[in-house]
């Protein structure tokens, strides 16, 4: 979620790799520049037409700053490094540069439409952005007043900046420390300018439970290397979190738990269940649509579900699946990234070679062969603690059916045990546990209303309980 690297994305073999990162920051034939220039505040959307997939692109614009999203990839708030003016009159053109995934659109704006092109690598594809009628994304519901605070990090060179939200009155108070999904993320976990854990936060809070979260390394103010960190580093930095907290006299310590959303779930049990170093376990592990699937199931889920709910036909789904499925099969099998293999898969199902070449800092990373090689319930299945996992009916990231059933054999495990353990889905709720429509991404910034504060409170006065 949030400000997605493209290096944590799922394939989408079904489309066109355009949009996947290319070295370098290629921009239409420069003409006289006039400057920065500015694109009036909204949404603007538009769909590229590559070797026949098409791929929908949306542009939020906000007081100057202007970001991408990509929902059928996952990818979301790609900063733009620059938005200049070329030219002059009537043909002057608005030039938005994304460096991170060296990628230009360059178009002529006249009221509510950019017409011009995309240029991304050796792709040059026509691009006309029209601003829909939703507009700017609804802002965020305000957030907990908290405390600022620094810690070290589950590794040498990594310091984490994050804040504690303390209950009124009198502690110690119980905490919860929130673990982020994949991407780097702010510590408010921010997307379409929503802030999931500022609410979840400030809820808990107003319940008697404190919470820390933190800008993940290499992110925001925290410091360290992000691009080459797996979920296990990530687990690192939980238990950096964890004994952290245990220091301040303000806090219970022996009341202190992990909240994980999207890929947090999985890092929340990494960290619960093989710590770097031997400390008392967590007090309890909730899970908000964390995958309890493999991960080379819950990306192939993933991909699928985002694809029906864009209306693509069955028959493409399934296609994408193979197609996915043999190139991720391929990145498991063999010891190094089999790049020759893995090209040759994606020119075979119709990808040309250099959109296939772009794949490679993607499917390469040491996260993304990590990610496929994970099965969150396996770890599960060891937890001797109270356990949480909470669904969203209507989410297409982490698929509620599938994951839940999934979960239920966790909770069973647990119970026998002895200790407690409750899962739900939520009825009507996306991946940002928002009351939704379809539950794609790309309806997330224009959603009244923030993370469901009933789920929040909810989830409060199960922590209490345990």
């Amino acid at each position: 979620m949030n400000a997605k690297n493209l290096k944590w994305l799922p394939l989408a073999a079904l489309l066109s790799a355009a949009l996947l990162g290319c070295a370098g920051t290629p921009g239409p034939t420069e003409g006289p520049r006039g400057g920065p220039a500015s694109i009036p505040d909204g949404t603007w959307e538009g769909t590229l037409d590559a070797s026949g997939t098409k791929l929908k692109l949306i542009l939020h614009s906000d007081q100057g700053k202007v970001k991408l999203d990509v929902p059928q990839q996952n990818a979301f708030g790609i900063e733009a490094s620059s938005v200049e003016k070329e030219g002059g009159g009537a043909e002057a053109r608005t030039v938005i540069r994304f460096r991170s995934i060296g990628a230009a659109f360059a178009g002529i704006l006249k009221d509510d439409e950019i017409a011009g092109q995309w240029e991304q690598g050796a792709s040059k594809l026509p691009l006309t952005l029209r601003r829909t009628a939703a507009g700017a994304a609804i802002p965020a519901a305000p957030a907990a007043p908290g405390l600022d605070v620094t810690f070290p990090g589950g590794a040498e060179g990594v310091t984490l900046a994050g804040t504690l939200v303390l209950p009124e009155g009198k502690g110690p108070f119980p905490a919860a420390i929130l673990l982020s999904g994949s991407g780097p993320q702010d510590r408010d976990e921010t997307v379409f300018g929503k802030k999931p854990f500022a609410i979840i936060a400030r809820v808990l809070a107003s319940r008697g439970v404190a919470t820390l979260r933190f800008d993940d390394r290499g992110f925001g103010a925290s410091k360290g290397d992000f691009a080459s960190a797996t979920s296990a580093d990530f687990a690192r930095d939980a238990e950096a979190a964890l004994r952290f907290l245990r220091t301040d006299a303000r806090i219970r310590a022996d009341g202190i738990g992990y909240v994980g959303h999207s890929e947090g779930g999985l890092v929340a049990l990494i960290a619960a269940v093989t710590p770097s170093i031997p400390q008392k376990a967590p007090a309890f592990v909730a899970c908000l649509s964390g995958p309890m699937m493999k991960g080379i199931d819950i990306l192939l889920s993933q991909s699928a579900a985002i694809l029906r709910a864009s209306g693509t036909d069955e028959k493409a789904v399934e296609s994408a699946a193979a197609i996915n499925g043999k190139v991720y099969r391929l990145i498991l099998d063999s010891q190094t990234y089999p790049k020759a293999e893995v090209s040759s898969a994606l020119e075979a199902a119709g990808l040309k070679k250099e959109d296939a070449e772009a794949q490679h800092a993607v499917l390469g990373s040491p996260w993304y062969k990590a990610f496929l090689a994970s099965d969150p319930e396996k770890l599960a299945l060891r937890l001797r603690l109270p356990f949480v996992a909470y669904f969203a009916e209507k989410d297409v990231q982490v698929p509620a059916a599938s994951n839940g059933e999934h979960a239920e054999e966790v909770a069973a495990a647990v119970r026998a045990a002895g200790f407690p353990a409750v899962v739900k889905t939520w009825p009507g709720l996306n991946h940002l546990y928002q009351k939704a429509g379809t539950g794609l991404p790309q309806e997330y910034g224009g959603l009244e209303g923030d993370f469901s504060e009933e789920t929040a409170a909810e989830l409060a006065g199960t922590l209490l309980s345990f």
